[in-house]
């Protein structure tokens, strides 16, 4: 298409490649060994370690039991597989070296930088604007400190925009078959990525409506080989997302549409740092978005549609997990934000508008310094310390293989020992007067699991069950 036809001077390659190298840099400056308790790591780097051992349809039975015994619903049963591969190649490599793990989350954000660069340049004469967009993501602390994070967000932001711009890179059956197989990885890390195909489907829409060559047979590889490795895939391995699909139909209502609705747009205010008052902001840069969106459609409606379908899935989903739900289209709205605000300023202004977005930029970037400076002094090790691989170390030790353990984090818990474990109630106590408690109440233990088993263990928040 002809809005994909810009030239790409060498000097922006260059500026490109400087960008790729500070990010690099900036999101290792704050990466520390270990990890948070939040269990999602967990679990997906056990799928990776069960790829290489073999064994995914054990660890899906032993999650299912976590997953169904504990008091909350902690996660899917298996996650996408897509991100345990790539860790799996880690593992392979490195063992469980968090650093290698989180670098690969690093390094996918780093080669995101071109990708972004290349899908928002072909609506601009100058690369002022797609410079600005950039720097605004990649610089930003939402994207910057989730590095130090093992999960599938950066790498699925990767590979979603890898896909974007294969849409674009022409028809020919290297290219179609590459983004067929692009587009079902991009699902395999995150299942929201089947949007990718839909928007697929708007683009040679569009392009069959404008053109006399449409090139149906290669346009369809793509679709046939997406469907051939969907229904492969299904056959090897288990589904494990039952419980998660299963809450659509228990847990959505109007109500919690609506309150995702409100959710996202704090989350947006935050993001583009609009200030205390954020209703004074966020409408007028809403508007901006839709004008800008209306501009992008008639050349790329794609990528508009890409865009609504993920908010729209994102406000019917019932889990709220923060910003990183957001990664993969935060720099189209950010896109749609400038073109929208480069189309209402006249001609005669704009000078003054680039004025006025590289203030913001430079705002939004100090803002963004002062949180990834104060995220980089703090040491966000909380469940790999010394402390703790001592009590990993003696439950590996003393506790039989088929042992249960009651623990806030039942699958970092069950990373680190072998052991399985399910949530039961939250412990928050003063040892030295509950622990009696605990030992002689079934008061917050499910009667089922307390029938069979008994209390034999205990170490401040963990339980453990022996038959």
């Amino acid at each position: 298409m002809a809005h994909n036809r810009i030239h790409i001077s060498p000097s922006e390659w260059i500026l490109v490649a400087l960008l790729v190298i500070i990010c690099s840099a900036v999101s290792f400056s704050v990466i520390d060994d270990g990890h948070d308790w939040r269990g999602d790591f967990a679990m997906y780097v056990e799928q990776g370690q069960a790829l290489l051992n073999g064994t995914t349809n054990e660890l899906y039975e032993l999650n299912r039991y976590c997953m169904d015994k504990s008091e909350t619903n902690l996660g899917p049963y298996l996650y996408q597989p897509g991100f345990p591969i790539l860790l799996s190649i880690i593992l392979l490599l490195f063992g469980l070296n968090f650093y290698a793990m989180k670098g690969l989350c690093a390094v996918a954000l780093a080669f995101s930088i071109p990708l972004i660069f290349k899908l928002t340049r072909p609506f601009f004469r100058s690369a002022f604007y797609p410079f600005v967009i950039v720097t605004s993501v990649v610089f930003h602390a939402s994207y910057i400190t989730f590095t130090d994070s093992v999960l599938s967000d950066l790498p699925f932001l990767f590979f979603s925009l890898l896909a974007l711009f294969l849409v674009v890179s022409g028809d020919s059956w290297r290219n179609r078959l590459l983004l067929g197989f692009t587009m079902f990885f991009s699902y395999l890390i995150r299942d929201i990525g089947i949007v990718l195909l839909a928007s697929l489907f708007v683009f040679d829409l569009h392009r069959w409506m404008t053109t006399q060559k449409p090139k149906l047979i290669e346009k369809l590889s793509t679709y046939v080989l997406f469907i051939v490795l969907f229904i492969v895939g299904s056959f090897i391995r288990p589904t494990g997302q039952e419980n998660h699909i299963a809450a659509l139909f228990t847990e959505v209502s109007w109500e919690t549409v609506s309150g995702n609705m409100e959710y996202y747009r704090v989350l947006m205010t935050r993001y583009f740092y609009l200030g205390d008052h954020p209703s004074l902001l966020f409408y007028p840069m809403l508007t901006l978005m839709l004008f800008g969106a209306v501009s992008i459609f008639r050349k790329a409606p794609h990528l508009v549609f890409y865009v609504i379908l993920t908010l729209v899935i994102l406000f019917i989903w019932p889990y709220k997990q923060g910003v990183r739900f957001l990664f993969p289209i935060l720099p189209f709205l950010t896109l749609f934000a400038v073109k929208g605000l480069e189309m209402t300023i006249p001609s005669n202004f704009r000078n003054w508008t680039k004025i006025a977005v590289a203030s913001w930029l430079l705002s939004a970037t100090y803002f963004s310094s002062s949180d990834i400076i104060e995220y980089a002094k703090r040491d966000t090790n909380l469940c790999y310390t010394d402390e703790m691989k001592s009590v990993y170390a003696f439950v590996s030790s003393e506790v039989p293989q088929d042992e249960v353990v009651v623990h806030y984090y039942p699958r970092v818990f069950r990373l680190f020992t072998g052991r399985n474990a399910v949530r039961i109630s939250q412990y928050e106590f003063d040892l030295s007067d509950e622990y009696r408690y605990y030992q002689n109440s079934t008061a917050y233990v499910d009667p089922n699991i307390i029938a069979k088993y008994q209390v034999v263990f205990e170490t401040e928040n963990e339980i453990l069950l022996k038959k």
